[in-house]
């Protein structure tokens, strides 16, 4: 009898823990995209550059979700998870979401905007000093040098000066903003912005509870399931960003998706996440593949993007399918 009455408890704790994880990314990319307008409406309101203003929002604002997930799970001490995050985001950022837009552009994707033009060079690098982060043990004092890199690069894309005439990538930046132009009620925009950040650290907190609860009942280690659930869960904004530009034709807003939030993860994020308490973490071999992979996807993305500043259908089918066996690999 006691046999019986437990299977059913068993399952059902599976079933909440799997609706806690799959409620908790839909919930947690509403949320976070409810924050970012709040946030992008007073931040235009006190005339902040509109160019610079979009590549905030297409970057730093769609990773938002990578970022209270990770940096509450380092809080909870749970390191591997944090850190299987941010790699398996920028790698899904990278792989999924910039090779399925290339393989779905007309055209390949071609960066114009100066503002984006330094990203490149600045996001790649940082994704690769992530991976060699994860790869050294994730020290604290390396913790601190992601963050006062993070201050750094955004004291170079903050001193853009526009050129005349300006870019068409930064017209194209600036369009962006339009959706948040018009009359702004502050109060309505404040109530706004924390709203949406208190749901989406609700969300977040679902989304920990239901990852951690499927990595333990199913014997999956907590870096594989951030690598490989979490991280493309907390990537759908990006992904659904990045076909929205396709569909209009806006390759900078493809390209400054992925560039900008894989510099938020990198630096800002995984700076916070190590002084959160996620320093010192043992790295498994999940994590360690996981960086590897990411490392490599890295400098397919560069030899593309290095070489014309474009990433054409044949590279993004190349970015998928490693992507892809990368997984596989790290599951295996």
């Amino acid at each position: 009898g006691r046999i019986r009455a437990e299977v059913p408890t068993v399952e059902g704790d599976v079933t909440r823990d799997i609706v806690l994880l799959v409620g908790g990314l839909a919930v947690i990319g509403l949320a976070a995209d409810q924050a970012v307008v709040g946030s992008a409406r007073l931040a235009e309101r006190y005339n902040l550059p509109r160019v610079v203003l979009g590549a905030l929002l297409i970057g730093v604002g769609t990773s938002l979700p990578e970022a209270v997930v990770s940096i509450l799970a380092a809080l909870d001490g749970r390191g591997t998870l944090a850190f299987g995050n941010l790699i398996g985001s920028n790698s899904a950022n990278i792989g999924l979401v910039l090779g399925v837009a290339a393989i779905a552009a007309a055209s390949p994707l071609v960066v114009d905007s100066g503002i984006l033009t330094r990203e490149v060079p600045l996001a790649l690098g940082a994704s690769l000093l992530l991976a060699v982060f994860v790869l050294a043990g994730m020290p604290w004092p390396f913790g601190v040098l992601l963050l006062v890199t993070a201050v750094l690069v955004a004291r170079i894309l903050l001193a853009h000066e526009r050129l005349e005439p300006e870019p068409a990538g930064d017209i194209e930046l600036e369009r962006e903003v339009e959706q948040f132009s018009g009359v702004v009620v502050v109060r309505r925009e404040v109530a706004r912005a924390l709203i949406g950040l208190g749901l989406t650290l609700g969300a977040a907190q679902a989304v920990l509870a239901g990852a951690t609860g499927v990595a333990d009942r199913f014997g999956i280690g907590e870096g594989l399931v951030g690598l490989a659930i979490v991280a493309v869960g907390t990537s759908l904004p990006e992904l659904v960003t990045a076909v929205t530009g396709v569909r209009r034709g806006e390759d900078e807003l493809v390209l400054g998706n992925v560039l900008g939030s894989n510099l938020a993860n990198s630096l800002l994020v995984g700076g916070l996440a190590t002084l959160a308490g996620a320093a010192d973490t043992p790295v498994t071999e999940p994590l360690r593949e996981g960086a590897l992979v990411m490392a490599l996807l890295v400098v397919l993305a560069a030899a593309a993007l290095g070489r014309r500043l474009a990433v054409s259908r044949p590279e993004g089918i190349l970015l998928l399918a490693t992507y892809a066996a990368g997984i596989v690999w790290i599951a295996m």
